[in-house]
């Protein structure tokens, strides 16, 4: 008999899909009782899981992993 696959994946281990020839992932990790919610992009899958890991244990560990100049601010007019 043969065995099911778990297509299922782990809680944060994000959301993947394909866009316009791009590599896009959603992850989201709740934080202080708060959710937080980042999207990346990139060339292949495997880039957007890892720079999404990054950002999970950045966020866990209380640091950032972007620079100052990568960072957009909005603010109201």
């Amino acid at each position: 008999m043969s065995q099911k696959k778990n297509l299922r994946r782990s809680n944060g281990e994000g959301t993947f899909f394909q866009s316009q020839g791009k590599w896009r992932g959603q992850f989201s990790i709740t934080k202080d009782n708060k959710l937080i919610r980042r999207a990346f992009s990139g060339n292949s899958k495997l880039e957007v899981y890892k720079l999404g890991k990054q950002w999970i244990e950045a966020i866990q560990q209380n640091t950032s992993i972007f620079s100052s100049k990568n960072t957009k601010i909005k603010r109201p007019l």
